[in-house]
């Protein structure tokens, strides 16, 4: 057995054992200005990536949107984003994109050391939401999911998921969200490929996470302030993040991920920037993101590209 076959049995033999973890890269987050408030954005409405936290949110949307994101992580990690989205009349909206991370050219060797060449290790995620306003201050919103990983040649695993999602407006200001991801979600291994008879399957299922909280503007000081709760591995994990408008074009923003119940899991502060340039019947806006990293001896940069029409 190659030396590089023998690494993924284990890493296989491992993710069985802490399946819980599996599809971590779609938690990570989707665009700067989220990343900047602590992914805190499950009652977010009028921000074009805030149905990746609570697809209801979609339903809010005024606007014509696409937007790149690029997450640069340490060690030789890749991840990006790509969205689009736009309303349907008369109180609807879609959304559609890509989630997409991994590590490039790998050096493969065998057992003696012979180089066999490179490969790319990845994880995709494809998804198509859909948000509709049922009353003016409640939104109900889908999100399906196609889950794609590859591990190795002829070792790769493709299966749906779907997120739910409901808000409530209470009024211009203040905003409760509640979602339900990843339901359905899993990882499913054949190793039969390459390992003919000794060969298995396992499945790593995506832990179900449900997500509450809640959005306020505070109009007189143009402050947005923003937090929620979930569970995950038996502890509640809390988010909060602000934003402050200086001018029409220019916010700053701030926010903590994962402060937990529990106090060895360490939080992941984030600080960033938006910036806003209308042109015509064009907005360009360029978004960034500053995050302190949990369990990690590096920092992560987050940029994210938009324009919006009507």
């Amino acid at each position: 057995m190659s030396y590089n076959k023998l690494f993924f049995a284990i890493f296989i033999f491992i993710a069985d054992l802490f399946s819980q973890s599996a599809g971590s890269f779609s938690r990570i987050g989707f665009d700067s200005r989220t990343i900047a408030i602590g992914n805190s954005a499950v009652a977010l409405i009028n921000s074009p990536n805030s149905a990746y936290h609570n697809p209801a949110t979609l339903a809010f949307t005024k606007n014509k949107e696409s937007n790149l994101t690029f997450a640069f992580l340490s060690l030789d990690r890749n991840f990006k984003t790509l969205n689009y989205l736009q309303n349907i009349e008369p109180r609807g909206a879609f959304s559609l994109g890509l989630i997409s991370s991994g590590v490039s050219n790998i050096d493969k060797r065998d057992s003696d050391g012979s180089e066999l060449g490179n490969m790319d290790i990845y994880e995709n995620q494809y998804y198509l939401t859909f948000a509709n306003r049922f009353k003016d201050n409640f939104s109900a919103g889908i999100t399906i999911k196609i889950n794609h990983a590859n591990l190795y040649d002829k070792l790769s695993s493709i299966i749906p998921g779907f997120d739910f999602g409901i808000l409530y407006s209470f009024n211009d200001n203040l905003n409760f969200g509640l979602t339900i991801k990843d339901v359905g979600s899993k990882y499913k291994w054949d190793t039969s490929n390459l390992y003919g008879e000794y060969g298995n399957s396992s499945v790593n299922q995506f832990p179900q996470i449900m997500r509450a909280g809640f959005s306020y503007f505070v109009e007189n000081y143009k402050i947005l302030l923003l937090g929620e709760v979930f569970s995950f591995n038996k502890n509640y994990y809390f988010r909060f993040g602000n934003e402050f408008q200086l001018t029409d074009n220019f916010a700053v923003s701030f926010g903590v991920d994962k402060y937990s119940s529990n106090s060895l899991n360490p939080i992941s502060p984030a600080f960033g920037a938006t910036f806003l340039y209308p042109f015509n019947e064009y907005n360009f806006k360029i978004s960034y993101a500053y995050v302190i990293e949990s369990f990690n001896l590096f920092n992560a940069h987050w940029i994210t590209l938009a324009t919006s029409w009507k």
